[in-house]
């Protein structure tokens, strides 16, 4: 009991006591102690927080910051925001993207969802085109790398996940949003906003099922 509470408090949620059990359950075919264990579990609710979703005004104001030349923003940093405006991109998909994803004769560009392991498609709209090239013609190295995002400094490694959140960190800051203690930063809230923005514009449940790379389109 004390691994999920401390002083009363609670400090493990539902999710820890749900894996715990099934593992727990797993085992316990081959280890009596788990039946006893399972025993002695609490029962926690399954109650989920109110998340915090991008505004429109905050959306307004983080396009702002992309496209005001006068800031400290680099061109990496402004098509790493292309991507989360412009797609229901994850972060980890975006640090897969390489120089070969891209179809220009068709305006398109595909990858393989890293969560998933589906195939997507997507259209290379203008502002994420232009971003894009502004990145790669303007500020990227040519390493012999076929990532498309590289780290600023050399050997100019391919950019991890930190290297997205904290682009996106930085433009929040520039944009004045999110600075609250709290505040949620993260980009799934822009991918949330995608396929938000797709429904509240009757795109068809399918096509925004393949968009985000669900395998169906009840999800």
């Amino acid at each position: 009991l004390e691994y999920f509470f401390c002083g009363g408090k609670e400090i493990r949620g539902y999710v820890t006591l749900s894996k715990l059990r099934r593992f727990l359950n797993i085992c316990s075919d081959k280890y009596e102690v788990c039946k006893s264990v399972l025993c002695y579990l609490p029962n926690l609710r399954n109650a989920r927080k109110t998340i915090q979703y991008l505004s429109p005004e905050e959306v307004i104001r983080f396009k702002a910051a992309v496209f005001d030349k006068t800031n400290n923003l680099t061109y990496k940093d402004k098509a790493i925001a292309g991507f989360l405006l412009y797609t229901p991109m994850r972060n980890s998909d975006i640090i897969s993207l390489t120089l070969d994803s891209f179809d220009l004769r068709n305006n398109t560009f595909s990858f393989i969802q890293e969560k998933t392991a589906s195939a997507v498609t997507l259209p290379i709209t203008i502002n994420l085109g232009n971003l894009v090239y502004d990145y790669c013609t303007n500020e990227r190295e040519d390493t012999g790398s076929n990532k498309l995002f590289l780290s600023n400094n050399p050997p100019y490694n391919p950019l991890g996940k930190g290297g997205i959140e904290w682009a996106v960190s930085k433009i929040m800051f520039i944009a004045g949003i999110r600075q609250n203690k709290g505040d949620r930063k993260g980009t799934h809230i822009f991918r949330h906003r995608g396929a938000t923005t797709m429904a509240q514009n009757n795109v068809p449940a399918p096509v925004i099922s393949a968009a985000m790379g669900h395998e169906s389109p009840k999800s």
